[in-house]
Parts: C-alpha cells; structure tokens; sequence
C-alpha cells in the first residue's frame, strides 16, 4: 500500500526529528479529551482501584475524576505544544524549566486532590 509507506514514513520523521515527546504528549492528549468526550474519563479505572464500590454511582466520584482527567488533558496538551515550540526553535532553557514546572505542578495538585501520601520531598 503506497499510502500505508508514506504514513510510516512521515511519522518516522515525526519521532527522529525530536518530535517524539511533543507526539506522545499529544497521542495522551487526545486520548484523555476523547475519554471526557464520551464521558467515561481515563482516569475512572484508576480510581476505581482504590475507592470502595459503594461509591462509584456517586455524582461526586465521576464528577472529580472529570476534574481531573480536565486538568491532565490541558497539561499534556501544553506540553506537547511547548515541547514542539522547543524542538521547532532549536531548543533552550527556558522552555524546558516551563514545562517541567508546568508538569510538577500538575502532578503536585493531582497528588493533593486524590490525597495521595507524600512519598518525597521535592526538596531533598
């Protein structure tokens, strides 16, 4: 199939010139925006391992896990937008100190919404 070999090829380009990061950010992004589009959130199975039954049909349960499968899905769709601004101007610091922060503080807020135990300090 000729049109099959020009796809691969091109997506080949894609993850060999740099742009692997940006593309799997942004695989993750539409995946997460699609989950809320039929509104079965990505992040439902996840908290589902850790809540009791009895809660799953709660408003409030699937309501905080679209909470927060918004929130990741605005973040990898900013990083995989920030990464191909780094990769398409050459590179930087400072770009890459914005989305690590920007990954940080979506990972710290995440942590605090579900009450996940301190594992690290961030400053040791």
């Amino acid at each position: 199939m000729p049109g099959l070999s020009c796809w691969r090829s091109s997506l080949r380009s894609l993850c060999c010139s740099g742009y692997s990061s940006a593309l799997s950010s942004a695989v993750l992004a539409v995946i997460a925006w699609g989950s809320l589009a039929i509104r079965r959130p990505f992040r439902l199975g996840i908290a589902k391992q850790t809540t009791p039954r009895e809660l799953w049909g709660e408003s409030a349960f699937l309501s905080v896990n679209v909470l927060i499968t918004l929130v990741w899905a605005a973040r990898l769709t900013t990083g995989a937008v920030v990464l191909a601004v780094i990769v398409h101007a050459g590179g930087g610091v400072l770009p890459r100190v914005v989305q690590r922060v920007l990954n940080l503080t979506a990972a710290i807020w995440h942590n605090d919404r579900t009450g996940q135990p301190i594992k690290r300090s961030l400053l040791a």
